[in-house]
């Protein structure tokens, strides 16, 4: 399972127009239209090279980019100039295979972004001298280190989530949307009891059944 969450105040919180990704003349992403509310939690599902991670990679800013647009509080993280740094302290992202720095401690994995990111003056303070982001930050740090399945919890407090998962189960239980991608483009968007139930796309219907 891959997850991405925002932080964030107004909606929609994410948005995604005409979105193109390639890997030489093999196009990934084949025009993405997409917009997630503040606080929904979507989840992203498909064969495997449908275009999912690719996608979270892309709003993460770790793909580059061929052609669209990607919004995140109404601000385009693909614009000029843009602040990457400021970017990523708004949006963090859990990697289906962990992506794990082999030359690192599991401490000091975790502990690496917030470090790199605007904590690195604060490794020593207590919580009171804290702002309220960076408390954030601490707490959902160190749930996750003690306990993987506050991820539920996670996608049922603030936060606005995309998350790509081969777990039906959990995905029907924390998300407030489905999406079915296949060979690049979003085939089915459908609330969890329709996506499961009642299909509409051919396509989907088959992976559901084959998985299911």
């Amino acid at each position: 399972m891959s997850a991405l969450a925002v932080t964030a105040l107004a909606g929609p919180m994410i948005k995604i127009t005409d979105l193109h990704q390639r890997f030489g003349l093999h196009e990934v992403l084949k025009g993405i239209h997409l917009e997630v509310a503040p606080r929904e939690v979507v989840s992203i599902i498909g064969p495997s090279g449908s275009g999912k991670s690719t996608l979270l990679q892309c709003v993460n800013r770790l793909q580059h980019v061929h052609r669209g647009h990607i919004w995140i509080e109404d601000e385009d993280i693909l614009a000029k100039g843009v602040d990457v740094n400021r970017l990523c302290r708004k949006v963090g992202m859990v990697f289906q295979h962990f992506n794990l720095f082999e030359n690192k401690t599991a401490l000091d994995n975790v502990i690496l972004a917030p470090v790199k990111l605007g904590l690195a003056a604060k490794v020593a303070a207590w919580p009171r001298n804290l702002s309220g982001g960076q408390k954030q930050c601490v707490a959902i740090a160190r749930a996750l280190a003690m306990n993987p399945d506050v991820m539920k919890d996670l996608a049922r407090g603030s936060r606005t989530m995309m998350v790509v998962t081969h777990e039906m189960g959990f995905a029907c239980e924390v998300s407030h949307r489905m999406l079915f991608m296949d060979d690049g483009v979003v085939v089915e968007d459908a609330p969890p009891e329709q996506f499961f139930n009642r299909p509409q796309s051919p396509r989907t219907k088959a992976f559901l059944e084959k998985i299911l």
